[in-house]
């Protein structure tokens, strides 16, 4: 998903639950416009997410959801980002 995010040295990055509760709070380097954030351990709902940076301030909502699917050595378990 494209979330807009400019490259810049230092972003801060805050993740919450619905009720408002940090869930994840960091400092990322954005490079070529993209971040990576571990939601891997995250719960299945939805969450806000802020980025906040000198350049710019993003805000945006996304709901994280798992499915199984199968594959021909294995069963594997998807984290999609909606």
């Amino acid at each position: 998903m494209y979330w807009g995010v400019k490259d810049t040295e230092i972003a801060y990055i805050i993740v919450f639950d619905i009720y408002h509760n940090t869930v994840l709070q960091h400092e990322w380097k954005v490079k070529n416009n993209a971040i990576n954030i571990p939601i891997a351990d995250f719960e299945k709902r939805v969450y806000t997410l802020t980025i906040k940076s000198q350049v710019q301030r993003v805000a945006a909502k996304f709901y994280k959801q798992w499915c199984l699917i199968q594959t021909k050595s294995a069963a594997k378990y998807i984290d999609w980002i909606i």
